[in-house]
Formats: C-alpha cells, structure tokens, sequence
C-alpha cells in the first residue's frame, strides 16, 4: 500500500531525489499495462511483484508477498513519503508493513 502514499507532489506527499520514477518507465515499460505504468509520472520509484523475475523471486525472501503487489524502490538516504489512513472514531485500523534493502557496500 506504501506505493498508495498521499497526493500533494514533491515536498507535500514525498520527497524523492530522482528526477522520474525508475521503476515505471524504465523497469517495467509505458505500455498501457495498468501495473507497467502506475505513477510513471511522479518521481517516487515505484514497482510490482512479478515472480517471473529473479530479483522478485529470491531464495532470500523471508515472506513470499502477492503477485503484482506494488512496492517502493530505489529509495536513497534523505528520502520519504506520507501515508495517512482515516479511521472513524472508536473505529480500529489494523496495518502491516515490511521493509527490504539490500546494502550496495561490499
């Protein structure tokens, strides 16, 4: 759901260091698929789960997430995004949330 974050734009709803979304757009291509091309113009990296791929089928996966689930990518030091759930009073909200990365240090 994080790929859900809120609307606003940089500085408002996210702040992102690349100039446009790595995963749609260049991982996955523009062309017309609904998940190929959700958020390609925000700059929020931004992908989904294709078991066809090795990266998204790794022996290291500690949980094995849905097919096509979307997810956040590509983040670096310094970035974020805003998530808001609305709750009606004396309601009860329930969230899971996982996170990955994989260090670029040798």
């Amino acid at each position: 759901m994080c790929a859900y974050y809120d609307l606003g734009g940089e500085g408002v709803a996210y702040h992102y260091t690349h100039q446009k979304n790595p995963g749609s757009g260049e991982l996955n291509p523009l062309n017309g698929d609904y998940y190929n091309e959700f958020s390609h113009d925000e700059a929020v990296g931004i992908s989904y789960t294709k078991f066809g791929n090795k990266a998204d089928n790794s022996p290291y996966n500690k949980v094995t997430p849905p097919d096509k689930l979307f997810y956040v990518g590509w983040t670096e030091a310094g970035e974020w995004f805003n998530l808001n759930r609305r709750c009606r009073p004396g309601g009860h909200l329930q969230s899971r949330s996982s996170l990955h990365f994989q260090s670029r240090a040798a």
